[in-house]
């Protein structure tokens, strides 16, 4: 696997999580969505895995679109307790990112 395309998925993911925590209404996760789109595509590209329907799909990506929908979930069902910001999911996409096994199931 090409360790540029590796660390640019890291950063990417990364910098997308960190813009995602500091949403702090469904209008501004919602502004990210082209940007997400545009991830997903790169590392379902690079990293995924034909599935049944001959579509390369990667588990980063998946748990990239469900800690999206779990903020929006937190931010239309909590806005008003701020303690409640719906970025757990997030923080587990960024663990799973890092720990970087992503990269062997496309290997």
């Amino acid at each position: 696997m090409n360790p540029e395309l590796i660390e640019r998925a890291i950063e990417d993911g990364h910098a997308i999580a960190a813009k995602l925590k500091k949403a702090d209404t469904v209008a501004e996760t919602n502004a990210l969505n082209e940007e997400i789109e545009s991830y997903a595509d790169f590392v379902d590209n690079y990293f995924g895995v034909l599935n049944d329907f001959d579509e390369k799909t990667c588990e980063l990506s998946k748990m990239l679109y469900m800690a999206v929908d779990e903020k929006i979930r937190y931010l239309e069902y909590y806005h008003d307790t701020p303690t409640k910001n719906g970025n757990e999911d997030l923080t587990l996409f960024e663990d799973y990112l890092d720990s970087k096994t992503w990269i062997k199931s496309a290997e």
